[in-house]
């Protein structure tokens, strides 16, 4: 279902997902940092960063500190897919199948596997952290 609403965007999920993370970013991503946020290796990013370059939904620039680096950005029409990606997760989450209601007592687990999750980030990422927090528990971003 999710992959299906997807691809009405002509996205993958891990384009989706990508184009997501960039946005709710407090800074401008580097693929190392995009790999290590979606569990990738930076050569898959690489990838996935050169397609989604190629549709112009971001953009590629030289680091600013390291010339061996580059720092990924959304254009314009990156950041309205990015919005519509964000509301086909959000959506996602609030649509539970039939009888999955009766696994509301693993809520409380599941959060606390989340938390794990996040706090797992290398504090190196730790202004990345808030955007995990706030696309994994749908809450709109502080800034």
């Amino acid at each position: 279902m999710l992959d299906d609403r997807l691809a009405l965007l002509d996205l993958s999920f891990a384009q989706a997902r990508s184009l997501v993370l960039m946005l709710v970013a407090d800074e401008p991503l580097t693929p190392s940092v995009l790999a290590t946020l979606i569990l990738q290796e930076v050569q898959s990013v690489s990838g996935l960063t050169d397609r989604l370059q190629s549709r112009g939904l971001i953009k590629k620039e030289a680091h600013p500190l390291d010339r061996r680096s580059s720092i990924l950005t959304l254009t314009q029409e990156g950041q309205v897919l990015a919005q519509e990606s964000l509301g086909v997760f959000r959506a996602a989450t609030l649509e539970l199948p039939p009888g999955l209601e009766t696994l509301s007592g693993c809520e409380s687990p599941l959060e606390r596997l989340r938390d794990f999750a996040i706090a797992s980030v290398p504090l190196s990422l730790a202004s990345y952290k808030r955007a995990l927090k706030a696309f994994w528990k749908n809450e709109p971003r502080s800034t």
